[in-house]
């Protein structure tokens, strides 16, 4: 546990900011998350489905982002790599689409 005793109160903020508190629904977001990406392994070989698209939405503010870049960051599939011609590949699309 972090001791807050020495801290300012905007460090303390700003800790508690940074802090990640898993939600019931990031356990099924990685599943799917998991199953788009084992699909696109087996895309890569001629086989798959064509389910290869997985769309997040719901109200602004609520960890929609927060959860994908958790999952993205901590998955070796969405891991940035340098590819035969030397240009960083990244798989990863993201849209950030504005409020309706």
């Amino acid at each position: 546990m972090t001791d807050f005793s020495d801290m300012s109160i905007e460090d303390r903020k700003l800790h508690m900011e940074l802090q990640y508190i898993l939600q019931p629904k990031d356990k099924e977001l990685l599943e799917k998350v998991e199953k788009l990406t084992k699909n696109a392994e087996r895309c890569k070989k001629g086989g798959g489905s064509k389910e290869r698209i997985l769309l997040v939405i719901g109200a602004s503010d609520t960890g929609k982002s927060t959860a994908l870049a958790r999952i993205f960051g901590n998955m070796e599939a969405f891991q940035p790599y340098q590819n035969e011609q030397g240009y960083i590949v990244n798989h990863l699309l993201y849209m950030n689409c504005p409020n309706s």
